[in-house]
């Protein structure tokens, strides 16, 4: 993902979160002005705005598609991970309990 930002100089917040809902709704959706949103500022005159979105539409649905499939787990926004704990917090399952003195 971060080689496509780099590459076609998309805005790297609004790119991931176009692609974190598009894994979390199961499609890619390339009308509309959402790509307009991820793309850098280019002039709507002499075409070259209408290549240089379809080939970043083409970069995206080829993102998509190769990870789509897999569901090894659950995409989730950022706000959605930070209200789980950090790891440090979690007891291992063999780990013997703590034992008090009395």
């Amino acid at each position: 993902m971060s080689e496509i930002i780099t590459s076609e100089r998309l805005k790297p917040e609004e790119t991931r979160k176009f692609i974190i809902h598009a894994f979390r709704d199961g499609t890619l959706k390339t009308t509309g002005t959402e790509i307009d949103k991820l793309m850098p500022p280019i002039s709507r005159f002499g075409g070259g705005r209408v290549k240089k979105k379809q080939g970043v539409i083409e970069k995206l649905k080829t993102f998509f598609e190769k990870y789509v499939g897999l569901s090894i787990a659950e995409f989730k926004s950022v706000e959605e991970v930070a209200m789980y704990a950090p790891e440090e917090h979690y007891q291992m399952v063999a780990e013997s309990s703590p034992t008090y003195k009395a």
